[in-house]
């Protein structure tokens, strides 16, 4: 079973990670959990395609500079 953002946090420190798939959504929430915090270093990304919606959502896809 997926663990959640500390489970997250883990694979992306082990190095496991080699993409990042990112739905923005344009909602602004006060609360929540960032799969980003507490990495301890800056995590080098770069955009591969991003995609807007008649919603407004934004998909952004991501490589990590290991691949």
């Amino acid at each position: 079973m997926f663990g959640g953002v500390a489970s997250i946090r883990s694979m992306i420190t082990a190095g496991l990670v080699d993409e990042f798939w990112l739905k923005i959504s344009p909602v602004a929430v006060g609360q929540g959990s960032s799969m980003f915090a507490e990495l301890g270093a800056a995590l080098p990304l770069t955009l591969r395609t991003a995609r807007t919606f008649d919603s407004g959502m934004i998909e952004a896809v991501y490589a990590t500079s290991s691949e």
